[in-house]
């Protein structure tokens, strides 16, 4: 796949996704080039990469982390940036085991989590 530096409209890139991906709205942690983590909204996922509600410093070719609750973080990149959200691959593809441990980890419920209190909904939405 040809991962150009310029910004893409995710609407090119239907049909063209390496692996079929899983909606879903969770709040997630993301860290960029600092120290610190932020929110974000996690709208779709894949072995391959997710999709995330806007962040305030992407920029494509951009690298991040994300972090799921309850499970350690994945390293990623930003490979596009629509107006409403952004695209990241990870650099290492997810094998089925970790996918289906990623899913399950998206399908429980808010109140199975450790600590939820520090855990406020980004002002983002996915679209």
């Amino acid at each position: 796949m040809n991962h150009s530096s310029h910004a893409r409209d995710p609407s090119e890139l239907i049909g063209r996704r390496l692996a079929p991906r899983t909606q879903c709205e969770l709040v997630v942690d993301v860290k960029g080039g600092g120290d610190n983590w932020g929110h974000a909204l996690l709208c779709d996922i894949s072995a391959s990469g997710f999709r995330i509600a806007h962040l305030s410093f992407a920029a494509v070719g951009n690298s991040l982390w994300l972090r799921i609750p309850g499970m350690e973080p994945f390293p990623a990149k930003i490979r596009w940036k629509g107006s409403s959200s952004v695209g990241c691959e990870f650099l290492y593809p997810l094998s089925r085991e970790k996918e289906a441990e990623v899913i399950a980890a998206i399908a429980r419920p808010a109140s199975s989590w450790a600590d939820m209190s520090e855990y406020e909904p980004p002002e983002a939405m996915c679209a």
